[in-house]
Protein backbone atom coordinates (compact mmCIF):
# COMPACT_ATOMS: atom_id res chain seq x y z
CA UNK A 1 0.00 0.00 0.00
CA UNK A 2 2.21 3.43 -0.99
CA UNK A 3 2.09 5.81 1.56
CA UNK A 4 -0.04 8.39 -0.46
CA UNK A 5 -2.61 6.61 -0.74
CA UNK A 6 -3.32 7.03 3.03
CA UNK A 7 -3.31 10.51 2.60
CA UNK A 8 -6.37 13.47 2.27
CA UNK A 9 -6.89 14.47 -1.26
CA UNK A 10 -7.19 18.06 -2.59
CA UNK A 11 -11.27 17.16 -2.97
CA UNK A 12 -11.20 15.48 0.30
CA UNK A 13 -10.07 18.31 2.07
CA UNK A 14 -12.31 20.10 0.21
CA UNK A 15 -15.37 18.81 2.08
CA UNK A 16 -13.32 18.35 5.28
CA UNK A 17 -13.22 22.35 5.31
CA UNK A 18 -16.77 22.48 3.87
CA UNK A 19 -17.54 20.65 6.79
CA UNK A 20 -15.85 21.96 9.66
CA UNK A 21 -17.57 25.87 8.28
CA UNK A 22 -20.78 24.63 8.79
CA UNK A 23 -19.96 22.85 12.05
CA UNK A 24 -18.52 24.57 14.50
CA UNK A 25 -21.07 28.09 13.30
CA UNK A 26 -23.52 25.71 13.82
CA UNK A 27 -22.98 24.55 17.03
CA UNK A 28 -22.42 28.04 18.09
CA UNK A 29 -25.60 29.10 16.84
CA UNK A 30 -27.80 26.28 18.71
CA UNK A 31 -26.12 26.44 21.96
CA UNK A 32 -26.05 30.02 21.94
CA UNK A 33 -28.67 31.76 19.83
CA UNK A 34 -27.64 35.72 20.74
CA UNK A 35 -24.11 34.73 20.50
CA UNK A 36 -23.32 36.67 17.48
CA UNK A 37 -25.74 38.83 15.19
CA UNK A 38 -22.98 38.68 12.44
CA UNK A 39 -22.62 34.82 12.96
CA UNK A 40 -26.66 34.80 12.67
CA UNK A 41 -26.85 36.71 9.34
CA UNK A 42 -23.60 35.03 8.01
CA UNK A 43 -25.09 31.27 8.49
CA UNK A 44 -28.75 31.88 8.52
CA UNK A 45 -31.46 31.62 5.66
CA UNK A 46 -34.51 31.45 4.77
CA UNK A 47 -37.12 31.78 7.42
CA UNK A 48 -34.68 31.40 10.39
CA UNK A 49 -32.73 34.70 8.97
CA UNK A 50 -32.95 37.46 11.26
CA UNK A 51 -36.37 39.89 9.88
CA UNK A 52 -35.38 43.98 9.05
CA UNK A 53 -31.17 43.09 9.42
CA UNK A 54 -29.00 46.30 8.81
CA UNK A 55 -29.20 47.87 5.23
CA UNK A 56 -25.11 46.54 4.66
CA UNK A 57 -26.36 42.91 5.63
CA UNK A 58 -29.26 43.69 2.63
CA UNK A 59 -27.17 44.26 0.09
CA UNK A 60 -25.10 40.72 0.39
CA UNK A 61 -28.24 38.58 0.72
CA UNK A 62 -30.08 37.06 -1.75
CA UNK A 63 -33.56 35.33 -2.36
CA UNK A 64 -33.69 32.19 -0.82
CA UNK A 65 -35.98 31.36 -4.23
CA UNK A 66 -32.34 31.35 -5.95
CA UNK A 67 -32.04 27.58 -4.84
CA UNK A 68 -33.24 26.44 -7.98
CA UNK A 69 -29.89 28.01 -9.27
CA UNK A 70 -28.36 25.03 -7.31
CA UNK A 71 -30.12 22.61 -9.35
CA UNK A 72 -29.40 24.33 -12.77
CA UNK A 73 -26.05 23.70 -12.16
CA UNK A 74 -26.82 20.44 -10.92
CA UNK A 75 -28.61 19.41 -13.85
CA UNK A 76 -25.58 20.91 -16.07
CA UNK A 77 -22.92 19.16 -13.74
CA UNK A 78 -24.92 15.77 -13.37
CA UNK A 79 -25.43 15.56 -17.38
CA UNK A 80 -21.62 16.49 -18.05
CA UNK A 81 -20.42 13.72 -16.06
CA UNK A 82 -23.25 11.38 -17.24
CA UNK A 83 -22.33 11.68 -20.58
CA UNK A 84 -18.42 11.01 -20.11
CA UNK A 85 -19.27 8.11 -18.07
CA UNK A 86 -21.47 6.52 -21.00
CA UNK A 87 -19.00 8.03 -23.32
CA UNK A 88 -16.44 5.93 -21.81
CA UNK A 89 -17.58 2.44 -20.50
CA UNK A 90 -20.55 2.29 -22.96
CA UNK A 91 -19.31 3.73 -26.17
CA UNK A 92 -15.70 2.97 -25.30
CA UNK A 93 -14.80 6.96 -25.94
CA UNK A 94 -11.38 8.26 -25.30
CA UNK A 95 -12.04 11.21 -22.36
CA UNK A 96 -10.19 14.63 -22.78
CA UNK A 97 -7.04 15.33 -21.38
CA UNK A 98 -8.48 17.99 -19.69
CA UNK A 99 -11.14 16.65 -17.31
CA UNK A 100 -8.46 13.82 -16.83
CA UNK A 101 -6.12 15.74 -15.70
CA UNK A 102 -8.61 18.12 -13.33
CA UNK A 103 -9.68 14.69 -11.40
CA UNK A 104 -6.09 13.89 -11.31
CA UNK A 105 -5.61 17.27 -9.53
CA UNK A 106 -8.40 16.48 -7.66
CA UNK A 107 -7.53 13.27 -6.06
CA UNK A 108 -3.63 14.57 -5.60
CA UNK A 109 -2.75 14.02 -1.65
CA UNK A 110 -2.62 17.63 -0.55
CA UNK A 111 0.90 16.66 0.95
CA UNK A 112 1.99 14.61 -1.61
CA UNK A 113 4.95 17.02 -1.97
CA UNK A 114 7.10 16.27 -5.50
CA UNK A 115 7.72 12.30 -4.98
CA UNK A 116 3.35 12.11 -5.90
CA UNK A 117 3.43 9.57 -9.12
CA UNK A 118 0.07 8.80 -10.42
CA UNK A 119 0.29 5.06 -10.04
CA UNK A 120 0.31 5.75 -6.36
CA UNK A 121 -3.58 6.29 -6.33
CA UNK A 122 -6.02 3.88 -7.81
CA UNK A 123 -9.94 4.07 -8.49
CA UNK A 124 -11.76 2.45 -6.04
CA UNK A 125 -14.98 2.11 -7.97
CA UNK A 126 -15.70 -0.11 -10.80
CA UNK A 127 -17.58 1.00 -14.42
CA UNK A 128 -20.56 -0.54 -13.26
CA UNK A 129 -20.70 1.69 -9.95
CA UNK A 130 -19.73 4.72 -11.32
CA UNK A 131 -22.05 4.17 -13.86
CA UNK A 132 -25.00 3.18 -11.51
CA UNK A 133 -24.40 6.18 -8.82
CA UNK A 134 -23.77 8.95 -12.24
CA UNK A 135 -27.20 8.12 -13.10
CA UNK A 136 -28.77 8.34 -9.84
CA UNK A 137 -27.17 11.65 -9.03
CA UNK A 138 -28.55 12.98 -12.62
CA UNK A 139 -32.28 11.69 -12.03
CA UNK A 140 -31.89 13.43 -8.37
CA UNK A 141 -30.33 16.78 -9.81
CA UNK A 142 -33.56 16.84 -12.96
CA UNK A 143 -36.20 16.05 -9.64
CA UNK A 144 -34.94 18.78 -7.57
CA UNK A 145 -34.96 21.38 -10.21
CA UNK A 146 -38.45 20.56 -11.18
CA UNK A 147 -39.47 20.65 -7.60
CA UNK A 148 -37.70 23.97 -7.30
CA UNK A 149 -38.53 25.39 -10.11
CA UNK A 150 -42.34 24.24 -10.46
CA UNK A 151 -43.60 22.77 -7.30
CA UNK A 152 -42.52 24.71 -4.81
CA UNK A 153 -43.31 28.19 -3.33
CA UNK A 154 -40.63 30.29 -2.16
CA UNK A 155 -41.05 33.44 0.58
CA UNK A 156 -39.81 36.57 0.13
CA UNK A 157 -36.90 35.32 2.98
CA UNK A 158 -33.58 35.63 1.88
CA UNK A 159 -29.82 34.02 2.07
CA UNK A 160 -26.66 35.35 2.49
CA UNK A 161 -24.26 35.14 -0.20
CA UNK A 162 -21.67 33.43 0.97
CA UNK A 163 -24.23 30.78 1.44
CA UNK A 164 -25.19 30.96 -2.23
CA UNK A 165 -21.60 30.57 -3.64
CA UNK A 166 -21.06 27.77 -1.35
CA UNK A 167 -24.42 26.31 -2.73
CA UNK A 168 -22.65 26.37 -6.37
CA UNK A 169 -19.75 25.22 -5.73
CA UNK A 170 -21.33 22.11 -3.64
CA UNK A 171 -23.23 20.97 -6.81
CA UNK A 172 -20.42 22.14 -9.36
CA UNK A 173 -18.13 19.46 -7.56
CA UNK A 174 -20.29 16.68 -6.08
CA UNK A 175 -21.04 14.85 -9.34
CA UNK A 176 -16.75 15.07 -9.62
CA UNK A 177 -16.73 13.17 -6.26
CA UNK A 178 -17.73 10.47 -8.38
CA UNK A 179 -15.97 10.44 -11.24
CA UNK A 180 -12.26 11.26 -9.27
CA UNK A 181 -12.73 7.50 -8.37
CA UNK A 182 -13.70 6.18 -11.32
CA UNK A 183 -11.61 3.73 -13.58
CA UNK A 184 -10.08 4.54 -17.59
CA UNK A 185 -10.44 8.66 -16.13
CA UNK A 186 -7.15 9.23 -15.43
CA UNK A 187 -3.69 10.04 -17.71
CA UNK A 188 -2.75 7.05 -19.09
CA UNK A 189 -5.02 5.17 -17.19
CA UNK A 190 -4.47 1.27 -18.06
CA UNK A 191 -7.15 -0.19 -20.34
CA UNK A 192 -10.08 -1.98 -18.25
CA UNK A 193 -12.19 -4.96 -19.38
CA UNK A 194 -15.64 -4.25 -20.21
CA UNK A 195 -18.22 -5.26 -17.48
CA UNK A 196 -21.57 -6.58 -17.15
CA UNK A 197 -23.90 -3.89 -16.29
CA UNK A 198 -26.55 -5.85 -15.40
CA UNK A 199 -25.41 -7.43 -12.32
CA UNK A 200 -26.04 -5.72 -9.31
CA UNK A 201 -25.25 -6.91 -5.64
CA UNK A 202 -27.78 -7.24 -3.06
CA UNK A 203 -26.27 -4.03 -1.41
CA UNK A 204 -26.75 -2.88 -4.10
CA UNK A 205 -30.27 -2.99 -4.90
CA UNK A 206 -31.09 -2.33 -1.49
CA UNK A 207 -29.24 1.09 -2.17
CA UNK A 208 -31.37 1.33 -5.29
CA UNK A 209 -34.47 1.04 -3.87
CA UNK A 210 -33.69 3.53 -0.91
CA UNK A 211 -32.70 5.91 -3.34
CA UNK A 212 -36.33 5.35 -5.12
CA UNK A 213 -38.32 5.41 -1.83
CA UNK A 214 -36.67 8.47 -0.14
CA UNK A 215 -36.77 10.61 -3.73
CA UNK A 216 -40.44 9.54 -3.49
CA UNK A 217 -40.82 10.47 -0.29
CA UNK A 218 -39.22 13.57 -0.94
CA UNK A 219 -40.96 14.84 -3.03
CA UNK A 220 -43.72 14.14 -1.04
CA UNK A 221 -43.10 16.29 1.44
CA UNK A 222 -42.23 19.38 -1.16
CA UNK A 223 -45.65 19.15 -2.28
CA UNK A 224 -47.27 19.47 1.36
CA UNK A 225 -45.17 22.76 1.77
CA UNK A 226 -46.37 23.71 -1.22
CA UNK A 227 -50.12 23.03 -0.81
CA UNK A 228 -49.75 24.81 2.23
CA UNK A 229 -49.51 27.88 -0.01
CA UNK A 230 -51.93 27.06 -2.24
CA UNK A 231 -55.54 26.66 -2.72
CA UNK A 232 -57.32 23.88 -3.59
CA UNK A 233 -57.44 25.47 -7.34
CA UNK A 234 -53.60 25.08 -7.03
CA UNK A 235 -53.49 28.75 -7.21
CA UNK A 236 -50.68 30.42 -4.52
CA UNK A 237 -52.75 32.83 -1.72
CA UNK A 238 -49.66 33.35 0.23
CA UNK A 239 -45.92 33.32 1.32
CA UNK A 240 -45.92 32.88 4.76
CA UNK A 241 -44.48 30.45 7.15
CA UNK A 242 -46.97 28.40 9.17
CA UNK A 243 -46.90 25.00 11.41
CA UNK A 244 -46.63 22.35 8.48
CA UNK A 245 -48.96 19.37 8.68
CA UNK A 246 -49.60 16.26 6.79
CA UNK A 247 -47.00 13.09 6.31
CA UNK A 248 -43.86 13.15 7.89
CA UNK A 249 -44.24 16.54 9.37
CA UNK A 250 -46.52 15.17 11.50
CA UNK A 251 -43.38 13.44 13.66
CA UNK A 252 -40.24 15.45 12.58
CA UNK A 253 -40.00 19.29 11.44
CA UNK A 254 -37.69 18.88 8.35
CA UNK A 255 -38.73 15.37 7.05
CA UNK A 256 -37.20 16.69 3.60
CA UNK A 257 -33.64 17.05 5.37
CA UNK A 258 -33.90 13.36 6.16
CA UNK A 259 -34.81 11.97 2.72
CA UNK A 260 -31.86 14.14 1.85
CA UNK A 261 -29.83 12.43 4.45
CA UNK A 262 -31.00 9.21 2.79
CA UNK A 263 -30.72 9.94 -0.53
CA UNK A 264 -26.83 10.16 -0.19
CA UNK A 265 -26.65 7.37 1.68
CA UNK A 266 -28.20 4.84 -0.61
CA UNK A 267 -25.79 6.27 -3.59
CA UNK A 268 -23.01 5.31 -0.89
CA UNK A 269 -24.69 1.74 -0.46
CA UNK A 270 -25.09 1.65 -4.22
CA UNK A 271 -20.81 2.12 -3.78
CA UNK A 272 -21.39 -1.34 -2.10
CA UNK A 273 -20.32 1.12 1.24
CA UNK A 274 -16.45 1.22 -0.10
CA UNK A 275 -14.38 4.20 1.70
CA UNK A 276 -14.01 6.81 -0.76
CA UNK A 277 -14.15 10.57 -1.66
CA UNK A 278 -17.79 10.17 -1.25
CA UNK A 279 -17.85 9.34 2.65
CA UNK A 280 -16.23 13.11 2.82
CA UNK A 281 -19.78 14.44 0.83
CA UNK A 282 -22.07 12.24 3.01
CA UNK A 283 -19.86 13.72 6.10
CA UNK A 284 -20.45 16.94 4.97
CA UNK A 285 -24.16 16.73 4.09
CA UNK A 286 -25.15 14.96 7.54
CA UNK A 287 -23.59 17.63 9.07
CA UNK A 288 -25.67 20.71 7.29
CA UNK A 289 -28.50 18.80 7.36
CA UNK A 290 -28.30 18.22 10.76
CA UNK A 291 -27.32 21.33 11.99
CA UNK A 292 -30.55 23.11 9.24
CA UNK A 293 -33.21 21.22 10.59
CA UNK A 294 -32.37 21.69 14.42
CA UNK A 295 -31.87 25.40 13.76
CA UNK A 296 -35.47 25.57 11.89
CA UNK A 297 -36.88 23.17 14.58
CA UNK A 298 -35.80 25.64 17.23
CA UNK A 299 -37.55 28.38 14.97
CA UNK A 300 -40.69 27.07 14.88
CA UNK A 301 -40.98 26.20 18.63
CA UNK A 302 -39.57 29.49 19.18
CA UNK A 303 -42.14 30.91 16.80
CA UNK A 304 -45.51 29.28 17.55
CA UNK A 305 -46.33 28.26 21.34
CA UNK A 306 -48.81 26.12 19.75
CA UNK A 307 -46.08 23.71 17.79
CA UNK A 308 -46.62 20.12 18.88
CA UNK A 309 -44.41 19.34 21.36
CA UNK A 310 -43.68 15.53 19.82
CA UNK A 311 -42.36 16.64 17.09
CA UNK A 312 -38.37 16.51 16.75
CA UNK A 313 -36.03 18.13 14.34
CA UNK A 314 -35.18 15.23 11.98
CA UNK A 315 -35.23 11.61 13.24
CA UNK A 316 -38.22 10.63 15.15
CA UNK A 317 -38.12 10.12 18.57
CA UNK A 318 -34.31 10.52 18.19
CA UNK A 319 -32.87 14.09 17.12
Amino acid sequence: LHQNSMLISWIEAFWLVCTAVVLFPGLIIIKFPKFSTLLNNCFKYGKSLSVGCHSNWELIQVPKRWFTHFYIVAVITTSYTLFNVFHCYIANGLISKSLQEMLLLLRKPVWSGNNFHIDEISPRLNEQTVLLCSILLWFHAIRRFYESAFVSVYSDSKMNCWHYILGLIYYILMPFSILVEAPKFRPNDRYVAAQSYAFMTSVQMFGLFLFLWSSYMQHQCFLILAAARRNNLGNIVNHEHGIIHGGWFDLVSCPHFLFEILIYLSVWFCQRMTWNVWCYVLIFVYTNQIIAAKITHDWYRQKYSQYPKHRTALIPILI
